[in-house]
């Protein structure tokens, strides 16, 4: 009985490594997977109205259905995907809960700033994990104004911690990377790993995202909200751990119930189309819900629950964003 155990848990964890190391995306006809033939040629006429979309694929029910790279680019290529980057790091925030590093949600972020001064710990004082998962900490902290003058300091999160925090936690949503790298600074305080150790021992290594690389500041700390690059078909890969509840080859890589309520619209906005979860973005699309991470100049995971779809896009487009939303609708819309 003892030699029987060992050798299925042997095969077992033989199996995972397999697919780990060797899983590459199997490529399928649209209509095995219940999409017309020209799903492709419907994308097509929608995306290459614009030359700045680098590449795009999307996959069903686990398979590649469509991709296409712009040349030189093809799938071994790496792209910067800005913030998309925030929900890999709101990810590996629910996996250090699950594994009991961070104690939970309202955690108070107070507690990985013993030696702060006094005007930051009246900063901090009622701020939480929660908060800054969904860009509510309070603290006047914002991309577009504050981008430059942040990322030229020397020190980015006594930067943060130096800033005025004028509204009291959870009542005022303001986008902003500095609130995903106070998580990626309490990641590893929390963990005692650099954010990408972190990363790729708990998450890209058990799916196998090989691709996976992240840039850091000056003190050593990952860049989780801006700083990961990525393979497209890597990113897919991402979202399609989302699709599969968090399971990947029979192992839960990420609690079942974060891939249920992270994408949800946690924080109602009084502008745009789009709510704010859990470090993603959520919204409806012709009756189909659907949550993604979004990276400055077109970088997209879309993630589709009711239809089993994984869409990305990388991009170098800074106009308007209708053109994916479009190719969401019609991939959703399909007939």
């Amino acid at each position: 009985m003892r030699k029987t155990f060992f050798a299925i848990f042997a095969a077992q964890i033989f199996a995972g490594f397999l697919f780990c190391e060797n899983f590459t995306w199997k490529r399928e006809a649209a209509e095995l997977h219940g999409l017309p033939s020209d799903i492709g040629e419907r994308l097509h006429k929608i995306l290459d109205s614009t030359e700045d979309i680098h590449a795009w694929a999307f996959a069903k029910d686990g398979i590649i259905i469509e991709d296409f790279y712009r040349a030189p680019y093809d799938s071994s290529a790496r792209f910067p995907i800005h913030s998309c980057s925030k929900s890999i790091t709101g990810t590996l925030v629910a996996i250090a809960i699950e594994q009991g590093k961070i104690k939970g949600l309202d955690q108070l972020v107070s507690d990985y700033f013993p030696d702060a001064t006094a005007a930051q710990k009246q900063t901090l004082k009622n701020i939480t994990i929660r908060h800054l998962l969904n860009n509510t900490s309070g603290i006047a902290v914002s991309d577009a104004p504050n981008w430059t003058e942040w990322r030229g300091s020397e020190n980015w999160v006594e930067w943060i911690l130096n800033r005025p925090a004028p509204n009291y936690p959870g009542q005022v949503f303001s986008y902003a990377t500095q609130n995903t790298h106070l998580l990626s600074y309490i990641l590893q305080k929390a963990t005692g790993e650099k954010l990408f150790d972190y990363a790729k021992e708990n998450l890209f290594d058990k799916i196998g995202m090989k691709s996976a690389t992240l840039s850091s500041d000056a003190q050593g700390i990952g860049d989780g909200g801006n700083g990961f690059v990525l393979t497209v078909e890597d990113m897919l890969r991402f979202g399609q751990l989302y699709l599969n509840g968090g399971k990947w080859q029979g192992e839960q890589v990420v609690p079942e119930y974060w891939t249920r309520e992270a994408g949800v619209a946690h924080i109602k906005r009084n502008v745009g189309t789009a709510n704010y979860g859990w470090q993603f973005w959520a919204r409806n699309f012709n009756g189909a819900d659907t949550f993604f991470a979004w990276g400055y100049a077109g970088q997209f995971i879309f993630i589709i629950p009711s239809k089993n779809i994984v869409f990305a896009f990388t991009s170098n487009h800074t106009g308007n964003i209708a053109v994916y939303f479009n190719a969401v609708r019609a991939v959703i819309d399909a007939r």
